[in-house]
């Protein structure tokens, strides 16, 4: 992949946690939410996301520490890129 396509992917990506920031923090402002910490909505947004972010990052390690990733159709072993069918 050329540093053009990876830096598109992220600026990509960049602006979607971006724009998940904003409606996490406008939900929490409508919700009158951080009125009990006195804590900025946008702080709490920031937060929110930092911990979807640690979550993703220790389903990644648990992923690799158990060897497979676990989806909806059943777990797939890591190194096979083919998913097995519901049927089987």
């Amino acid at each position: 992949m050329s540093d053009k396509s990876k830096n598109g992917k992220q600026d990509a990506s960049a602006s979607a946690n971006e724009a998940l920031r904003r409606e996490i923090a406008q939900v929490l402002n409508g919700y009158s939410r951080e009125n009990a910490t006195n804590t900025p909505d946008w702080i709490l947004a920031q937060y929110l996301a930092n911990c979807l972010d640690a979550f993703d990052k220790a389903i990644t390690a648990r992923a690799l520490w158990y060897g497979r990733i676990d989806s909806i159709s059943g777990p797939i072993t890591l190194g096979d890129t083919s998913e097995k069918s519901s049927d089987e």
